[in-house]
């Protein structure tokens, strides 16, 4: 596994809080994602990562406040006011939550790490569909600065740091 490469160091702070990867894989801009409403981020700022295991955990603690009915989508929000879209695969909404199994329910409390999900990508390939998985901010504009802590297009493993996230007053 190649090593991370950090850009320029944030200082935590009470305000401060930091997303971990919630996958083993590749971690890209947003901005890569073969989907429009992701790449022009229409839903947000955020990363996508290219999985390379099936767990999928939670980036931050937080309460799921949404779970889509096929399985493939979970929203988040922390008790400080962050909103998370997890969106597993591209056009996976066509599958109808067959290759999903959840360990989490809505209203459900996790913390970071804790797993959420678990995918069988090989399921979602054979469909001809895509693996990427957008993770995005719902609400940048509540919060007052955003660190994304890693250079793009590297290896990282979940559960490792990948954000930092200034809170407004």
């Amino acid at each position: 596994m190649a090593l991370l490469k950090r850009k320029k160091e944030v200082v935590l702070d009470q305000k401060t809080k930091e997303l971990v990867a919630i996958v083993d894989g590749t971690i890209q801009s947003i901005e890569n994602t073969p989907d429009a409403v992701f790449s022009q981020k229409m839903m947000g700022d955020g990363v996508t990562f290219i999985p390379t295991s099936s767990r999928i955990y939670a980036c931050m603690d937080a309460e799921i406040t949404m779970i889509f009915p096929t399985k493939h989508a979970l929203g988040m929000r922390s008790i400080d006011g962050i909103g998370i879209l997890i969106h597993v695969g591209l056009d996976t909404v066509e599958l109808e939550g067959k290759p999903f199994t959840l360990h989490v329910m809505e209203n459900q409390k996790v913390k970071a790490g804790d797993l959420l999900m678990e995918v069988d990508f090989e399921m979602i390939k054979a469909a001809g569909k895509g693996i990427h998985i957008p993770v995005v901010i719902t609400n940048q504009e509540e919060l007052s600065d955003i660190h994304f802590a890693y250079i793009y297009n590297n290896e990282i493993t979940a559960k490792s740091p990948y954000c930092k996230i200034n809170i407004k007053n």
